[in-house]
């Protein structure tokens, strides 16, 4: 929703080919922010919140990692409009699963059909928002790559650390003298 004042504003939906035009587009889901870049490279403004860097595959045009479910290897299309933890084709499946994205233990998910979503049953398996709005999910287009990041482990390594662990050095600057 853009807009200034709550329940002003416009909805707008973008679809894959949409977002594909940008060199990334970053969703803040528990910030509840979007950051759209049209030229510039994605870079983590703090590495101890990436949880996961995954490469970029592309599903029929649709963004998709590579992640595990019960050690089982699987192709997930993120689906940030979904409204479920993950979405599996078919009918029969366990009703909870442990996800892996790359080496990042996401823990238990609930599992759903696409059947009971109401969703195509030619896609592979989605990644919605159960999962997806615990992190900063960016799609780096431009780089082909999808980050994982969670602002509350950044803020657990800043307060782990406390200024008698730092060794302040001199900043040497070209031309300038101290």
């Amino acid at each position: 929703r853009f807009g200034h004042a709550a329940g002003d504003g416009l909805l707008v939906v973008l679809g894959a080919a949409a977002l594909r035009a940008f060199a990334y587009v970053r969703f803040d889901f528990p910030g509840r922010a979007v950051r759209f870049s049209s030229s510039r490279a994605y870079a983590p403004a703090n590495a101890a919140a990436v949880v996961a860097n995954l490469p970029l595959l592309d599903w029929r045009g649709r963004p998709a990692v590579q992640a595990t479910l019960d050690g089982q290897a699987l192709v997930l299309v993120i689906d940030t409009a979904g409204d479920f933890d993950l979405s599996l084709p078919g009918e029969s499946h366990a009703e909870t699963g442990e996800l892996a994205l790359g080496a990042f233990d996401v823990g238990e998910v609930d599992v759903a059909s696409h059947a009971s979503l109401s969703l195509p049953e030619k896609f592979p398996a989605r990644l919605g928002l159960g999962v997806l709005a615990r992190f900063a999910v960016t799609l780096d287009f431009k780089n082909r790559r999808v980050w994982f990041e969670d602002k509350a482990l950044s803020r657990a390594e800043k307060s782990a650390t406390t200024t008698e662990d730092e060794t302040p050095a001199p900043v040497q600057y070209r031309g300038i003298k101290p």
